[in-house]
């Protein structure tokens, strides 16, 4: 898991990644950090999502993680519209 906070430019992911992300409030600078970083954000629907990962235990942001990457990687990932701040 990388970790992505205001300012670090999504540091030491190649250049082109998809990043899984999921839909919450405040979403948007990590969407714009990752687009200038070059990137390619992929916003994720959380309900959807935790169906899709069976999960059942508790829920921290490493397994969150985790799965993200599965679905993202096996085609499944429940994306949602990215909408533009104009």
């Amino acid at each position: 898991m990388i970790e992505i906070s205001s300012g670090n430019s999504c540091r030491g992911l190649p250049a082109g990644s998809q990043i899984a992300l999921e839909a919450s409030g405040h979403y948007y600078w990590i969407v714009d950090e990752m687009e200038s970083a070059g990137h390619h954000p992929r916003l994720v629907d959380p309900l959807e999502a935790k169906k899709r990962m069976g999960k059942t235990g508790k829920k921290t942001d490493k397994v969150d993680a985790n799965g993200l990457g599965i679905l993202l990687r096996n085609g499944t990932l429940p994306e949602v519209w990215i909408p533009r701040q104009n």
